[in-house]
């Protein structure tokens, strides 16, 4: 090696070594960052962090589970309920495959909330029983929204599409 690539390449060792030694000198609660700069690009995160720390140190337990805090837990209303049973239900149907889900899933596309129904009609297409095919036609003819309703059109013929090997 001639010497001045072997000086070369030392001071590029020399450098990266200075670098390394550095980014460990960093202070770490800051994430390498000083504290001030830290607690003004965190923001919010950080007073509440702030917050938890100071709650802690009182004797009050140091969570945001309104369970262990003591205050009381809020409950979804009526209709919030109602969709996370019928997303629970249609869950359910799908992983069972059993004859009740085709029948439970067409149902479930009269449901007055478009998110249940959206989330029928994936459950159909991940059925992929034809059988719902002429069903969701027919439900599509008498929904208003122009969106859903090429949805519903959109899932008839995905479901209507010919499978690999027929």
């Amino acid at each position: 090696m001639r010497p001045p690539v072997a000086i070369v390449i030392g001071l590029l060792l020399a450098l990266i070594a200075a670098l390394l030694w550095v980014d460990w000198r960093k202070p770490a609660a800051a994430g390498g960052v000083s504290a001030p700069d830290a607690q003004a690009a965190a923001g919010p995160v950080a007073e509440s962090v702030t917050n938890l720390a100071a709650a802690s140190s009182e004797g009050t337990p140091a969570t945001n589970d309104a369970a262990f805090s003591g205050m009381p837990v809020p409950v979804p209303d009526s209709a919030i309920q109602t969709v996370i049973a019928d997303e629970q239900q249609i869950q359910g149907w799908l992983l069972s495959r059993g004859p009740e889900a085709l029948p439970g899933l067409l149902g479930k596309l009269d449901c007055s909330s478009a998110e249940v129904r959206g989330n029928a009609l994936e459950a159909l297409k991940q059925l992929g029983d034809r059988q719902a095919i002429s069903v969701i036609r027919q439900k599509a003819e008498f929904i208003q929204d122009p969106d859903e309703q090429a949805r519903f059109l959109a899932a008839a013929d995905f479901l209507a599409a010919p499978r690999y090997g027929e």
